[in-house]
């Protein structure tokens, strides 16, 4: 079994659409023991995603990252469902929020609004250029597939 993860990044101003890409993401070493948990611990770890960030890192991914290269901006999720072997999350950068060159985002569980804490769950590169009076809204698809 493999977990696939893509993000698509949406910028929007006025409720009318910018720009709008997808990317295929990595997920991080560490969160993956975690899902293991359930199969060997009696009272497993929970990292039940919970919020969003975006960066102007430019660096590939790496498996072993535990945070954003450099982390510019981070919101709550404002969604978060399961449905068979598919996980959405979603989440909206404000205007004003994510201003800027975004060039990396990450998804966080058992973080805080606080910049870097959580478990970095997933970190991909992204080109997203969102002007003050942009929001960026971010959905975050991970499947898990047979290998």
């Amino acid at each position: 079994m493999a977990l696939s993860g893509e993000l698509t990044a949406t910028v929007k101003r006025d409720g009318k659409v910018i720009s709008s890409r997808t990317y295929k993401n990595l997920v991080m070493l560490a969160p993956r023991s975690v899902f293991l948990e359930p199969l060997t611990e009696a009272t497993p770890q929970s990292i039940v995603i919970s919020h969003f960030a975006v960066g102007s890192g430019n660096t590939p991914p790496v498996e072993t990252e535990t945070q954003l290269v450099n982390e510019t901006a981070r919101v709550q999720k404002i969604s978060l469902a399961k449905s068979d072997n598919v996980v959405t999350a979603s989440a909206v950068f404000t205007a004003g929020t994510a201003t800027g060159q975004n060039n990396e985002a990450g998804i966080f569980g058992a973080a805080t609004i606080t910049p870097d804490s959580g478990i970095l769950i997933s970190r991909v590169l992204i080109d997203e250029l969102v002007d003050e009076l942009d929001s960026l809204f971010l959905d975050w698809k991970f499947t898990l597939v047979n290998s």
